[in-house]
Order: structure tokens, then sequence, then C-alpha cells
């Protein structure tokens, strides 16, 4: 019994600090304004930015792509897109430690990874950065690091085919106010009886 309820106190003590800290970066985030709207996908990385936040450096490219290291578009260089959520896009850590940087590390100067990660997407935004703006880059290998982020929107009750509440977290996630703020707080509060009627 006493070993139980230390293991429940444990839990809801990491719980709480993990809360915490991801609102603590949350918000360091919302006011370094490293995302700036963007129409098909509610947000993308703002472009040639360095911001500082929890003592980790994030920096982006003209192109609107996290750093990775890697030579500016040179035609010669096999060029490697990667799409993924917060892991790709190295949410908790600085430029050089995130995994598309190691990467391009580890390829050395023949290749240019180039890191089009942003917190909170799904595969439904990397469809839609395939489609749209994959090709403006020409990259020759292309990997999906996706998971978390759709597992999420599949249990998501009220997620919708035009994936509308996912759209709506997605507003909060990257530090923008929206036109939908009542709707948010429904959503966000569990009061889906708002959806229904509306």
């Amino acid at each position: 019994m006493v070993l139980s309820t230390l293991l429940v106190i444990i839990e809801v003590f990491s719980q709480l600090t993990h809360l915490i800290k991801s609102q603590s970066s949350k918000t360091k985030l919302e006011k370094n304004n490293i995302f700036e709207k963007y129409p098909y996908l509610v947000g993308r990385l703002k472009a040639s930015t360095e911001v500082i936040f929890n003592q980790k450096k994030i920096t982006t490219t003209d192109h609107y792509t996290r750093w990775t290291g890697a030579h500016p578009y040179d035609e010669n260089l096999i060029r490697v897109g990667v799409f993924g959520g917060s892991t790709t896009f190295g949410t908790e850590v600085t430029d050089e430690d995130s995994w598309p940087a190691l990467l391009q590390q580890k390829l050395g100067n023949k290749y240019a990874v180039i890191n089009f990660g942003v917190p909170g997407y799904s595969t439904a935004e990397n469809i839609i950065q395939m489609a749209l703006i994959a090709p403006e880059k020409h990259p020759h290998i292309v990997i999906f690091y996706e998971g978390w982020n759709d597992i999420k929107n599949y249990h998501e009750k009220q997620l919708g085919v035009d994936y509308f509440s996912h759209g709506i977290s997605q507003n909060r996630n990257l530090g923008f106010s929206s036109l939908y703020s009542q709707v948010e707080d429904d959503l966000f509060e569990g009061n889906y009886a708002f959806f229904l009627d509306h």
C-alpha cells in the first residue's frame, strides 16, 4: 500500500513538473516570435531568425526551415528533406543537438539536410508541405518522422474530417491568438456540445 501510494505521488509530481516546463517553453517561444501565420498550415517558422530560450539557440534559415549546418542550396549536394513535429524540429534542444543537425554531421559535406519540422505537425501537415513547399527545395531523399501527433489526432473524438480541432490546437501550440477563441475555450475545456450545435 505504501509503495503504491509513493508511486502515485511520484507520477503526479512528474506530470506536474512536465506540465510546468512545457508551459514555460511555449511562453518563451511565443515571446520570441519564431513562428508566423501561414495560410495552408496554420503556421511556419519565420525566415532568418535567431532566438535563445531556456539557454538553447534556435536559428532559422532564409527558407523558413531550422538550421542544420548544411550549405545553403548548392545544386551539387544531395538534399535530404526531414519532416515531422516537435521531435524533428528539436523543441527542447539547441540547433546543433536536433537530430536533423546530427544527421547532417554524420552525412557530411556532400549532403544538405533540410529541417522542415514544426512543433505539433502531423502527417496531414506533412502532406501539405510535400505538395506546396518541398518541391521548391527539390529534395532527393525525404524522411518522415511522425507518430505522437498522429496518435493524438486519431484519438481526438471531435477532430472532424477537416482537422478543425487540430488546427485550433496548433494555433495555441504555436502561440497565435485565434479568431475562434470561444471554440478554443470550449474545445480545451471539453465542452464539445458547442460543435454539435453549430
